[in-house]
């Protein structure tokens, strides 16, 4: 009985749009109502920087995924000019400086290619800013894929200190047209 209240558990937090559950986040698409996500935006560089008409960020059906549902897909159009990558990026995620943190999730793009993971600190003039990004690569089929990012101290000159990080993702521009993703988890490791 005990199993099966879990699953459950488990199955319905998927099922909201943002669950935060102490140390672990969920970002399911299988709770959105429209077409653009509620908790991934375009990329700084992409919406403001850029060309917003480089392509699209929606959510879909994904109906090729053993558990169906629904997906983020971006999509490249006429691609920026002056930045190779595509990506979308989270709100703030709350942090412990010094700690390790996993992130897993289901993506797959429309031939096989080369998509990139990364989490970020802010960037502010005069300041550092902590990066890690992760390249890895995609095919047509969906799988999962676990990263793990360790979280450095902070210190009173880098962003790190303001608090913040974000969670990217996204396709490199001349490999991809098309890169979909389906239920990331963000959790804190060992």
């Amino acid at each position: 009985m005990q199993k099966r209240t879990l699953t459950f558990i488990f199955s319905f937090s998927l099922l909201l749009p943002f669950c935060a559950d102490g140390q672990k986040i969920f970002f399911s698409f299988d709770g959105e109502t429209g077409e653009k996500p509620s908790q991934f935006r375009k990329e700084r560089r992409w919406s403001i920087g850029g060309d917003d008409t480089a392509g699209t960020v929606q959510i879909i059906k994904a109906l090729d995924h053993a558990n169906g549902g629904k997906a983020l897909k971006i999509t490249r159009k006429s691609g920026l000019a002056t930045f190779d990558r595509l990506r979308v990026q989270t709100k703030d995620l709350e942090f412990k400086a010094g700690t390790t943190y996993l992130v897993s999730g289901w993506f797959k793009g429309d031939r096989e290619g080369l998509a990139q993971i990364q989490l970020t600190s802010p960037w502010e003039k005069k300041r550092k800013q902590w990066f890690n990004p992760i390249n890895f690569r995609v095919d047509k089929e969906w799988k999962r894929y676990s990263f793990e990012f360790k979280v450095p101290e902070a210190t009173p000159d880098s962003t790190l200190s303001l608090g913040k990080l974000y969670l990217l993702f996204g396709l490199f521009q001349n490999s991809l047209n098309e890169l979909y993703a389906k239920d990331l988890i963000w959790e804190k490791g060992k």
